[in-house]
């Protein structure tokens, strides 16, 4: 009598002695049911996350040139389509933060990216010191004062520059305005942990109250 656990053995060792066969019913029945193989690999990723990003990872790294060829050609045939695709989202996003047109938004981004880059190594100009009122080595030695035991420059993008009082309670128009001083003042700047300072958002009032 063939039992179950029998059956089993006896398939897992025609697939051990017939490896060629095994590849090509595969490989056929994934061309023959395509729909099936996506919704099946889409349920795979959405169960492990983790293990597909891992998979990914390893993939691009151990297939880098062919990962780039493949890269180009797909955006060669579709360059419109991405323009559009990115058009798109841009007025989205902007239609969504109206706050992107105001001075104030324009100046805390150039200062955040001129100073991020600074502290990256690269050339950013000296105008965003005579702006804050500080030297690049200043603010170093400030930060460094408040570092964690983990944080160094090494891993500077695990932490980043918070904003004690957060800059959304600020109001100013030039950087020649008082606030603008105090709010990019070092007395209102520390280190924090990335996910912190996301989680931490505008609630300073909230903490000071």
């Amino acid at each position: 009598m063939i039992t179950s656990s029998n059956k089993y053995k006896y398939i897992q060792k025609w697939k051990q002695e017939h490896p060629e066969k095994v590849r090509a019913n595969r490989k056929k029945w994934k061309q023959e049911h395509p729909e099936k193989m996506r919704e099946s690999a889409r349920k795979y990723i959405m169960r492990n996350p983790e293990k597909w990003k891992e998979y990914q990872r390893k993939y691009r790294k151990e297939h880098k040139e062919e990962f780039r060829e493949y890269s180009r050609e797909w955006y060669k045939k579709h360059s419109e389509e991405m323009r559009e695709c990115l058009k798109k989202r841009s007025r989205e996003w902007q239609k969504a933060h109206p706050e992107i047109k105001t001075s104030k938004y324009r100046i805390d981004h150039s200062v955040s990216e001129l100073i991020r880059q600074a502290l990256k190594g690269k050339k950013a100009g000296w105008r965003w010191e005579k702006l804050v009122g500080y030297t690049l080595e200043d603010l170093m030695k400030h930060l460094e004062s408040q570092f964690e035991p983990w944080m160094s420059w090494d891993n500077y993008g695990k932490w980043e520059i918070d904003h004690i009082k957060p800059k959304s309670l600020f109001h100013y128009e030039t950087p020649e305005d008082p606030e603008f001083k105090e709010c990019w003042g070092l007395e209102n700047l520390q280190p924090l942990e990335i996910s912190t300072n996301r989680k931490k958002h505008n609630h300073y009032l909230l903490n000071k109250s």
